[in-house]
């Protein structure tokens, strides 16, 4: 198992663009915690700084990562606990269309 996967267990979703997870791992610690939960908007553009969850092409799972630096229309992400992180230092710049959402509240 890769440092940091899985991040995110999807919960029962409602419409209108939110969507509801469960934190697993430590790699965004110490913002998010293992069993931590966060509603996350589909609608919401990502910037600089925002939590964001993820799932990279080809691949089912979900990540809960930082976006650190968007450059080309391209979104270089990270986890807060960079020593238990698996995040674009690993595999590179992601795309838009690969984030799910912008993370808008922790419960």
């Amino acid at each position: 198992m890769q440092r940091g996967l899985p991040r995110l267990k999807p919960r029962r979703n409602n419409m209108f663009g939110f969507k509801r997870f469960v934190v697993e791992g430590e790699s965004m610690l110490p913002s998010f915690k293992p069993g931590d939960r966060v509603l996350v908007d589909a609608r919401s553009p990502a910037q600089e700084g925002d939590a964001i969850a993820l799932q990279r092409s080809g691949s089912d799972i979900l990540l809960l990562k930082r976006i650190e630096k968007i450059q080309d229309s391209k979104y270089f992400v990270l986890g807060d606990n960079q020593f238990a992180s698996t995040d674009s230092g690993v595999f590179g710049f992601i795309t838009k269309q690969e984030i799910l959402g912008r993370v808008i509240a922790k419960y």
